[in-house]
């Protein structure tokens, strides 16, 4: 039975999700039951639901329903908080009217932006920007992406490469010097080429048959990669674990992203230390 302002959603997973397209907000109960549909007409008995008059009219209200969408729900954890970092920058413009955004008053926040944070920060506030503006056309929230004609700031030419690629001397001199389970986080990160949020979920059992067998959660692609030679004696040491994952911390339990790079870059803190 198909319901009109329902939107169907497959996970990764596979499950599947209803939302209610006017509210944005995601359905609990059972398809197709009493529950189902009682859920559905106190969602749109509410006020929220039948002012449709007001609901988007500022740019508060448009950051508000798209928080609350599909789409935004689906996000990776890393970049919501990334995008909550601008949303909470941008919060004084709560109040301003969606059609005062164009590409003067976009290109009036950009130099704020850059004043406060400089141009990596900047640049990615002009995308969060487009991003919410391009989820409004599609549901008539927006008329227009304002980013449009605002051009990033280019990085300077004589910019130092702060994440450039390690020599292969800088890495032996890592992984010879830092303690058994970050250079086994080290070693992974290098020889597989796994971005660090799969790393550090990386199960003890993706690792069988010489292989890792992992599902990539950003694109959701399966990826098996041979074990590469210069790796398999780091799996292959003993480190103290309590958790299920490859890459543990000190006492041996699983880390988050955040945990992880808080003790990598402490320990290359240490290294540059003792060695100038």
């Amino acid at each position: 039975m198909k319901i009109k302002g329902l939107k169907r959603v497959k996970a990764k997973s596979g499950k599947v999700y209803y939302y209610d397209r006017e509210s944005g907000k995601r359905l609990k109960s059972f398809p197709g039951t009493p529950e189902f549909f009682a859920e559905i007409a106190a969602l749109r008995a509410t006020p929220f639901i039948k002012n449709k008059g007001n609901k988007i009219a500022t740019f508060g209200d448009l950051v508000r329903i798209y928080r609350n969408s599909p789409i935004y729900e689906v996000l990776q954890p890393r970049t919501k908080k990334d995008y909550l970092r601008v949303i909470d920058f941008l919060k004084p413009l709560d109040g301003v009217p969606i059609t005062d955004f164009d590409a003067e008053y976009v290109s009036r926040i950009k130099d704020r932006a850059y004043r406060k944070h400089k141009r990596r920060f900047t640049n990615y506030v002009l995308a969060v920007i487009s991003v919410i503006f391009n989820w409004g056309l599609e549901p008539g929230h927006t008329k227009i992406n304002p980013t449009d004609g605002v051009k990033k700031i280019k990085r300077p030419k004589d910019a130092r490469h702060v994440n450039r690629r390690w020599h292969d001397h800088e890495l032996d001199t890592v992984l010879e010097h830092a303690p058994d389970h970050l250079a086994l986080a080290v070693a992974i990160g290098a020889y597989t080429g796994l971005r660090e949020g799969d790393a550090v979920r990386l199960p003890i059992s993706a690792i069988k048959n010489g292989r890792i067998e992992i599902r990539q959660r950003k694109t959701g692609e399966m990826l098996e990669l041979p074990i590469h030679p210069e790796l398999q004696p780091y799996l292959e040491k003993s480190i103290k674990r309590k958790a299920v994952t490859v890459i543990v911390g000190q006492r041996g339990y699983s880390l988050t992203e955040a945990g992880f790079r808080a003790n990598f870059f402490k320990m290359l803190r240490h290294l540059v230390l003792h060695a100038s």
